[in-house]
């Protein structure tokens, strides 16, 4: 439990202070844009790259983790196909529930 807090602890540190210098900071809004972009576009790819591109997987099994994980999506995606025909629900707002419910966020 320690070592949690101590994981997330940072980035609820970060988060904090973007929201604390956000509107008093010397920052203004097309320079939070930018970093927006910039951690969206860059800075989160390389560490997801640099993370799990060093991975050792031998020592796991990963095939029912991806059945799982495949298998979890494809019932929801069902299960929202047969809600859609049912309930008649229009095009632009079921694409929008559909993507919430699946997408991977990250």
């Amino acid at each position: 439990m320690i070592a949690t807090l101590a994981a997330l602890a940072p980035v609820f540190g970060l988060i904090v202070l973007g929201a604390v210098l956000r509107p008093v900071g010397p920052i203004g809004e097309d320079g939070w844009r930018a970093l927006e972009q910039i951690t969206y576009w860059l800075l989160l790819p390389a560490l997801l790259v640099l993370k799990l591109g060093g991975t050792d997987l031998t020592e796991y099994e990963i095939g029912p983790l991806v059945a799982a994980m495949a298998g979890a999506v494809l019932i929801v995606t069902v299960f929202l196909v047969a809600i859609r025909r049912a309930t008649g629900i229009a095009a632009p707002a079921y694409t929008s529930v559909i993507q919430g419910a699946i997408r991977q966020n990250t």
